[in-house]
């Protein structure tokens, strides 16, 4: 992290979020065993969407932070490695998480930011996500995911998911966001989409939504949190 760019106000969020011995330089250089190990893990979401994390807990929040909005590549790298334990259950195993072994070919797609957001930020970070899964995939399995940013689009500005409380105006927020910019590359894919939180669920639901309308064989999502 380039401490440069912390506010000091920041800097003093940052003591009280992380207790002595767990700063995000210290997140930074654990094993991912380790890092596993000091947070907590999301409770199951459904059998097409799971979390690594549990969202409520602060350093998590904090970490998510870290990726988003400072490009943590070592944070993304970690988390990466457990989103991709995850995808395929621990295991060289497609069944594992109810795949079958057919349809083992996948586009990788990461929630998109609007071109107006990209440039205000100067990265996407859940594509910054979807690269450190797919580098942290078993190499005999890597052949089988293709990333593809370029997939999905967000065609239009709305206000963060994360200022809105109400859970039926996110879905209303959100509703008719994303198109898919190529739909024959697209129809009968497999599709797993990778975002940095779940929380309502109304940001996944949507680009499934747009993403089966395109033609999409089955669509599975990934997060870091939930």
């Amino acid at each position: 992290m380039n401490n440069t760019k912390v506010p000091h106000f920041f800097g003093l969020l940052l003591d009280f979020l992380f207790p002595a011995g767990e700063s995000v330089k210290t997140f930074e250089n654990v094993s991912v065993d380790e890092f596993k190990r000091r947070l907590p893990p999301s409770e199951p979401i459904n059998e097409n969407v799971a979390a690594v994390f549990a969202y409520s807990d602060e350093r998590v929040k904090h970490l998510v932070w870290e990726i988003k909005y400072y490009r943590n590549t070592k944070i993304a790298d970690a988390v990466g490695s457990l989103i991709a334990e995850k995808m395929i259950g621990g295991k060289i195993s497609a069944e594992k998480f109810g795949w079958k072994t057919s349809d083992w070919q996948f586009l990788v797609v990461p929630i998109p930011l609007t071109s107006r957001r990209l440039r205000e930020r100067g990265f996407n970070h859940t594509e910054l996500i979807a690269k450190s899964v797919l580098k942290n995939l078993p190499r005999n399995l890597r052949v089988n995911f293709a990333l593809a940013p370029e997939i999905l689009r967000k065609i239009r500005h709305t206000p963060k998911q994360s200022s809105i409380e109400n859970r039926e105006k996110r879905f209303q927020n959100i509703v008719g966001a994303f198109e898919v910019a190529e739909p024959h590359l697209v129809a009968g894919k497999n599709i797993v989409v990778i975002d940095d939180v779940i929380t309502t669920g109304a940001t996944v639901s949507e680009a499934k939504r747009a993403l089966f309308e395109a033609g999409a064989k089955s669509v599975r999502a990934f997060a870091v949190a939930h």
